[in-house]
């Protein structure tokens, strides 16, 4: 088997101020101005059995109906690399940061609403597709290398669950005293690398599970710490494109949690850019890959929705917290009720959605010793750990909020236990039972492509 090529391009989709960020009230904030860019980079490999793209974008995450009903946002981006470049769509992987500082495109809210998302819209999909194409287009002589790290420090279980029954942030955990489940966090940091036969950096794949909430919130466009990461990384390699892909980090956040600050963004891209880094210096030092086969597996499963609870209770709920923000008498009291109508409004817009099976675009794409396990799901570190447990391959990566978003997917023991992310909401619309099925769809994806 020759050696592989492989190509990687990056392409600015920092959007316009006026397109929305997902925030709390409004729910659709509107952003004032941009810290730091956002891009999609792109990594193509090429090999005798085949070719694939990985894109990854700036983004919380993207919706497959954000353009309407009955058309694909995924779908378009994998037919516009597909016209120019003859991969296979089902060889094409839209992955994202899923920072939070960028826009709302994960359809908890309803983007098309917003004057000006939907050219703004078709405008993103052409620049996706278009940082796949350019990589394509600068595909070079290439060999693979693939290791493993560990970073502590970054990321911290969020639903650590006291003797009380009551859910805590890592960053305000109680006393060891009295916790019932302090949870589990996922330190891997895989890492792949792309480089000439001279051994020239043309690009690199990097993992990690941990939610991008540092700013988020907050009218400033940023990449959060995945941002910083690439950067950090690119700096150190003359300009080689690194993509970042989010693990299972649905239960996870930043150690410190979401304090607005960029000096944490900073320290946390710090902490894993120098990490990735000195796995890079190794890796450049090794030889290459013994197999350098690219293939890749692609799965699309049916899961479960949950029951619908019943829609006039809600819709009275709605009414009546319209009628608290129309005779609201301060502003203290205004925002509790706007507050009260955003939720009353998202239980009726989680029935709206429907309780129709709902699709989840599974992929596995082999890269040398290197397999990367996509899905659409919000996925619970848990399910990370065990895919990484039971995968197949020497280095695997977790790429999350990929393919499409389908909100959270929760252990079964997770729904019995309640909390924000098992709510009745447009972001947790999968029954229990869906990570299960994920997790046994992917490893067979990944048994396939060797």
């Amino acid at each position: 088997m020759g050696e592989p090529a492989a190509g990687a391009a990056a392409v600015d989709i920092t959007p316009p101020l006026h397109i929305p960020y997902l925030g709390y009230v409004p729910r659709q904030g509107r952003f004032e101005e941009v810290h730091d860019p956002l891009f999609a980079r792109a990594l193509v490999l090429e090999g005798d059995e085949g070719a694939v793209a990985v894109i990854s974008a700036d983004s919380i995450g993207y919706r497959e109906e954000l353009l309407g009903p009955g058309t694909s946002f995924v779908g378009e981006v994998r037919l516009r690399v597909r016209a120019a470049t003859g991969l296979p769509e089902d060889n094409v992987l839209l992955a994202t940061t899923h920072a939070h500082s960028t826009p709302e495109t994960t359809g908890i809210t309803e983007l098309l609403d917003a004057p000006g998302a939907e050219a703004w819209l078709w405008q993103l999909v052409d620049q996706l597709a278009e940082a796949a194409v350019c990589a394509w287009r600068s595909r070079q002589a290439a060999r693979l290398k693939a290791g493993t790290g560990q970073v502590a420090g970054v990321a911290g279980y969020r639903r650590i669950l006291d003797l009380n029954g009551r859910f805590h942030e890592h960053a305000r955990r109680p006393p060891e005293g009295e916790i019932a489940d302090p949870g589990v966090v996922d330190e891997a940091l895989p890492v792949l690398l792309a480089e000439t036969p001279r051994g020239e950096p043309i690009g690199a794949l990097i993992g990690y599970a941990c939610h991008p909430v540092v700013v988020q919130a907050r009218p400033r466009v940023s990449a959060d710490f995945p941002g910083a990461v690439c950067r950090k990384v690119e700096d150190q390699l003359g300009g080689a494109v690194c993509l970042f892909l989010q693990g299972a980090c649905g239960n996870l956040n930043p150690v410190r949690g979401d304090t607005g600050d960029f000096g944490d963004v900073e320290a946390y891209g710090r902490l894993l850019a120098d990490e990735a880094l000195r796995q890079l210096a190794h890796l450049r030092q090794s030889p290459p890959a013994v197999s350098p086969a690219v293939a890749a597996c692609r799965s699309v499963v049916h899961l479960a929705a949950r029951p619908l609870p019943p829609l006039a209770p809600l819709q009275e709920q709605q009414a009546a917290a319209e009628a608290r923000v129309a005779t609201a008498t301060d502003e203290g009291s205004r925002r509790q009720a706007l507050s009260a109508l955003r939720d009353a409004q998202e239980a009726v817009r989680f029935v709206a959605m429907g309780d129709r099976p709902i699709p989840a675009d599974l992929q596995a794409i082999r890269l040398g010793d290197a397999v990367l396990l996509a899905c659409p799901a919000e996925l619970f570190v848990e399910y990370g750990l065990e895919l990484r447990r039971r995968s197949p391959a020497p280095v695997t990566f977790v790429s999350a909020y990929t393919n499409g978003y389908i909100g959270y997917v929760a252990r079964p023991l997770d729904f019995e236990r309640g909390g924000y992310e098992v709510m009745e909401r447009p972001w947790c619309r999968v029954a229990p039972g869906g990570g299960e099925r994920i997790v046994e769809e992917l490893l067979a994806c990944a048994q396939r492509v060797g």
